[in-house]
């Protein structure tokens, strides 16, 4: 039984560290700002890995509709969104985020796939440009005929391609359990971290308690579920 289902048991706490790290440089705590920032930064690109993988499992769920008039427009759609989300999660230059390194874990097959992938997004989905394979081939045209003279244009453009989806969901398998290896060792360094800040570093830390009812809009499920799902748990002391 958790404490939120006894009330006889003292409330638990949480302290949102993501807000505490942006009062602790001057502390000169740099090391395990750097951690927070590090752990962060992996669990959030875990995320998009993840959101990348539901995103082909939506795609394949969709093409089996071939009734569907719609069926090569979502399916374009569908993979955009999964190479796009793919690429800020891997390759990316992030505002907000470390980069992670997650291409490490791929084998030299793996990382010309990948490549490929992050070439597509740069060159034919986040900016416009014909790509290889005449992923968009676009044709201005003169026309000289018995009816006439006349400008107009071609155009071919790919929706999706089924080997983009196969590679993506190959280095899906590689990448998802990485990252999820990535997000227990900096588990623990913050763990680390945390016993080791100075006691100035902890009253910043006591002083940014997490508001877990307005996070989650007072969703009784979602805080139930926070604090059952224990993540890389430890007991810490503040």
């Amino acid at each position: 039984m958790s404490n939120l289902d006894d009330p006889s048991k003292p409330a638990r706490k949480a302290f949102d560290l993501t807000e505490a790290v942006e009062h602790l440089p001057e502390l000169h705590q740099q090391q395990f700002v750097k951690a927070v920032l590090r752990y962060h930064a992996v669990v959030s690109v875990s995320l998009d890995l993840k959101s990348t993988h539901a995103t082909l499992e939506a795609f394949h769920h969709q093409q089996k509709n071939r009734s569907d008039p719609y069926r090569s427009q979502i399916g374009a759609a569908l993979l955009t969104s999964a190479v796009v989300t793919y690429a800020r999660a891997t390759h990316t230059k992030a505002i907000t985020r470390f980069k992670v390194g997650i291409e490490k874990c791929y084998s030299p097959e793996q990382k010309l796939v990948h490549d490929s992938i992050v070439e597509l997004r740069n060159r034919c989905l986040a900016h416009f440009g014909p790509g290889e394979d005449r992923w968009h081939d676009e044709r201005v045209i003169y026309l000289d005929s018995p009816l006439g003279i006349a400008v107009t244009s071609v155009h071919h453009r790919t929706n999706f391609d089924l080997d983009v989806i196969a590679g993506l969901s190959d280095l899906l398998e590689t990448a998802i359990p990485y990252a999820r290896l990535l997000e227990a060792e900096r588990a623990s360094e913050l763990s680390i971290q945390i016993h080791l800040i100075s006691t100035d570093a902890r009253d910043v830390v006591r002083a940014h308690e997490f508001d877990i009812a307005k996070f989650f809009n007072k969703s009784q499920e979602a805080i139930k579920g926070f604090w059952r799902d224990t993540g890389f748990a430890e007991e810490l002391q503040f």
